[in-house]
């Protein structure tokens, strides 16, 4: 599945598909560098779809959705 991703300035509003009662880690990295995967937080899902806000603190950032069990 992929994340929906919409930027406003200095924040990124990021929107994916979720199966009810199952918890999910957002996850984020500078792509200008070899930074590592950092945590944004974990988000416990109770609906079919996860929406989370975080601060847009590089130009050029990636994020990914792990499904945790």
């Amino acid at each position: 599945d992929s994340i929906r991703l919409l930027s406003n300035g200095d924040r990124v509003q990021l929107r994916w598909s979720s199966e009810p009662g199952v918890t999910y880690r957002l996850e984020t990295r500078d792509l200008s560098g070899s930074a590592d995967w950092e945590m944004v937080g974990d988000y416990e899902a109770t609906a079919t779809a996860i929406e989370a806000v975080v601060a847009n603190e590089f130009d050029t950032r990636c994020f990914r959705v792990q499904r945790l069990e």
